[in-house]
C-alpha cells in the first residue's frame, strides 16, 4: 500500500510559497481596489448602474483580453511583462489616488483608470511563472492526486 501525497507538498518549495503569498496578496489587494472603485462611483453619481459598470471595466478587459496576452506572455520575456503590467497598474492608481485627493477626477476618469487596472491585471494574470517555478515531480504529483 503506497501513501498518497497532500496537496500541500508543493508548500515545501520556498519558490511556490513566495509565488503563493505575493498572488494572495496582490489579488486581495486587487478586490479592495475593486470594491473601493465601485463605491467611489457611488460617491460622485449616486447610481447603482454605473457602479456596477465598474465591474464590467475591471472584467471585460480579463475577458477579451485574455487569448492576446496568453500569446504576449508566450512570446515575450514573462518577467518583464508581469513588472510592465504591475507597475502600469500602480501608477494608474496613484494618479486616480491623486486626481480623487484634488477633486479633478470624475466618473470618466474612474472608469478608464479601473480599465486600466483589468487590462493589467489579464497582462499579469497570463504570465504567472508557475509552471517554471513548481519542481516538475511536485506538479505531477499535485496532478495525480485522487479525488475522493
Amino acid at each position: 500500500m503506497t501513501s498518497t501525497p497532500a496537496i500541500w507538498s508543493t508548500l515545501r518549495h520556498r519558490q511556490f510559497r513566495a509565488l503563493w503569498r505575493s498572488g494572495g496578496v496582490y489579488f486581495i489587494g486587487n478586490a479592495m481596489q475593486v470594491m473601493a472603485a465601485a463605491w467611489m462611483m457611488i460617491e460622485l453619481t449616486g447610481s447603482d448602474f454605473l457602479a456596477a459598470a465598474v465591474q464590467t471595466a475591471v472584467f471585460l478587459p480579463m475577458f477579451l483580453l485574455s487569448l492576446p496576452a496568453g500569446v504576449l506572455a508566450d512570446t515575450t520575456d514573462r518577467r518583464r511583462l508581469i513588472l510592465a503590467a504591475l507597475l502600469t497598474q500602480a501608477a494608474a492608481g496613484a494618479i486616480l489616488a491623486a486626481l480623487l485627493f484634488a477633486g479633478w477626477a470624475g466618473p470618466g476618469a474612474l472608469m478608464f483608470f479601473i480599465f486600466i487596472a483589468g487590462c493589467c491585471t489579464a497582462a499579469a494574470r497570463k504570465s504567472e511563472p508557475v509552471s517554471s517555478i513548481i519542481i516538475q515531480a511536485a506538479a505531477i504529483t499535485c496532478i495525480a492526486l485522487p479525488m475522493k
